[in-house]
């Protein structure tokens, strides 16, 4: 799953991924929205998974299962996992989190990306939405490069990085005081219309925004 954004986000940061792969989440759904993760690794293992059978799925795997289960469907330990536009559709993603960690060889690579704020999207269903401290928060055995960071948006071609500051996110509508915001009309944030009368004293919008991380998983201690 994903968009174009997240495919030049993994395009640009590929050479830190080690064989075999995982992609998270694998089947296209469609022939227009599809996204091809598997094509940046050519001559490279590689194994897409998801909830049920379809297209660039190799293999149905729940990640909310007993990790002996999931273990036993994969076999394997992987060098680099791609889970993109996924952990937003998980019930549980604290046992999810557990068994994409555990499956991830020592050193390996984490391709993570996850909606900051987006449109309710259901496949089947939309539960979540994250902060980076958030993010780290379900992943504490991964290193995340700061300077790796980014967010994107749902336009292609809008990508910066990021630091830790959540504001990173806002939009500010500018300077406008209290009594301007009565009459003065916000900027409209849905195709189908204005936002709702209660948004329009609202000093910030949030944009559509994806927070694109990349990790390294820890070293085993004794």
């Amino acid at each position: 799953m994903g968009d174009k954004n997240q495919l030049e986000w993994v395009r640009t940061n590929r050479h830190l991924a080690n064989p075999p792969i995982l992609e998270i989440g694998s089947r296209h759904y469609a022939t227009k929205s599809a996204i091809g993760y598997r094509s940046l690794f050519d001559g490279l293992e590689y194994v897409g998974v998801d909830m049920s059978e379809g297209n660039n799925v190799d293999m149905v795997v729940d990640f909310t299962a007993d990790f002996s289960v999931v273990r036993e469907k994969l076999g394997r330990e992987f060098g680099a996992i791609i889970c993109c536009s996924v952990i937003e559709h998980v019930d549980n993603i604290f046992k999810f989190a557990q068994n994409l960690t555990r499956i991830t060889k020592p050193g390996g690579t984490l391709f993570l990306s996850a909606p900051f704020t987006w449109r309710f999207h259901g496949y089947p269903n939309d539960f979540w939405r994250f902060t980076p401290a958030g993010l780290k928060y379900l992943f504490p055995d991964f290193d995340f490069a700061k300077e790796l960071n980014s967010i994107t948006s749902n336009a292609f071609g809008e990508s910066a990085g990021f630091d830790e500051d959540p504001n990173q996110f806002v939009v500010y509508r500018g300077s406008i005081t209290s009594e301007e915001s009565k009459v003065r009309p916000p900027p409209s944030v849905s195709p189908i219309g204005p936002p709702p009368r209660m948004f329009t004293r609202a000093p910030y919008l949030l944009v559509p925004s994806m927070i694109n991380l990349v990790g390294t998983k820890k070293p085993k201690t004794a």
